[in-house]
């Protein structure tokens, strides 16, 4: 007779390494969801900074006309901006004025409704006009670019403001 202690040894081997293997597939099946969404978005972080590398701005001019009284002035500035060659999607354009009074002011295209203005193509120059607060003493300008509006850095030196004379 053959005890039937001998099979069950062998059974409960195979069993303990079906197990493991089971588990291990359901770790590689959870790491994968949980990482696929990570890679995906790091993918279009990388394509959109991608852009921002292609689209560039730079401010050709700026000057400015102070309206109203020294209590309540306005300056209305101009600023001539440049877009060199470079594929890429440009959703929007964000001007950065440094002004008189050490104060930054930061401003949408988009949300300039006073004077809207159409977005720059490639190899284009346009004239863009804003009534502010304060008299300008530099512009800058950066690219927005993709449906996440990811703001582009803002890259080269600052053009001085002057006045109209």
């Amino acid at each position: 007779m053959i005890p039937l202690n001998v099979n069950r040894r062998g059974l409960n081997a195979i069993v303990v390494t079906l197990l493991f293997v089971i588990i291990v597939l359901v770790a590689i099946a959870i790491l994968f969801v949980a990482l696929r969404e990570n890679v995906k978005e790091g993918t279009e972080k990388v394509d959109l900074a991608d852009a921002c590398l292609k689209i560039a701005l730079s401010a050709q001019s700026c000057d400015y006309q102070i309206w109203g009284s020294e209590a309540q002035r306005t300056a209305y500035a101009s600023v001539v901006l440049e877009r060199t060659a470079g594929q890429g999607e440009l959703v929007d354009i964000l001007f950065q004025f440094t002004m008189d009074d050490g104060k930054v002011v930061m401003v949408r295209q988009t949300e300039n409704v006073e004077f809207p203005a159409r977005l720059l193509k490639e190899n284009e120059r346009l004239l863009y006009e804003f009534n502010l607060t304060s008299v300008p003493i530099s512009i800058r300008a950066a690219a927005i670019v993709g449906s996440n509006e990811l703001v582009c850095q803002l890259l080269g030196h600052a053009s001085e403001c002057l006045p109209v004379v």
